[in-house]
């Protein structure tokens, strides 16, 4: 009885999140050029679509009621990965917002970073959908790898380009 009405309520707690969400992305997808920090909006843009697809993913759990879906699909680490776009693709803005590449340069890898990003989701959520864990070795988990790769390849060499070249120019610390 008491996991029923817990989680009903979480049910209905989860559901209020995800049209608050909604409204939210609507209103970053509706704003209109020129931006002050068009990189950081983009970025948000991006980060919401993942979240979206997050939000999907909890709206099957709940109708499932249970996070497992065939022999071995957890919907769990595709949640989780979605809702992780708000910090790293939010990180990859802020890194090309602080470097010194060209706006079109940082345009270029901020959508590439963030494609890849939300290809490995889907590719993740085909892999769970067809009830296969992420971790056995199957051409969507690769895939997916491969764009999570390309991802943290890209994150990671701005983060480098921060560490050894701005930070000691400006003689601040990370978070100034």
């Amino acid at each position: 009885m008491v996991d029923t009405i817990a989680g009903a309520l979480f049910g209905a707690v989860s559901l209020v999140l995800v049209v608050l969400s909604i409204i939210l992305a609507i209103q970053f997808l509706m704003m209109k050029a020129p931006l002050v920090r068009p990189i950081l909006i983009m970025s948000i843009r991006y980060a919401l679509v993942s979240v979206f697809i997050a939000n999907l993913t909890g709206i099957i759990i709940i109708i499932l009621q249970d996070r497992f879906i065939g022999a071995e699909g957890n919907f769990i680490v595709l949640h989780g990965i979605g809702f992780h776009a708000l910090r790293t693709l939010l990180l990859l803005a802020w890194l090309l917002e602080h470097s010194n590449q060209q706006q079109d340069r940082q345009r270029l890898l901020l959508h590439a970073g963030s494609i890849a990003w939300l290809v490995s989701i889907l590719f993740i959520a085909v892999q769970t959908g067809l009830g296969h864990s992420m971790f056995e070795l199957s051409l969507f988990s690769i895939l997916a790898s491969i764009c999570l790769l390309f991802w943290l390849l890209n994150e990671s060499r701005l983060g480098c380009v921060y560490v050894i070249f701005i930070v000691p120019d400006h003689h601040t610390g990370f978070f100034e």
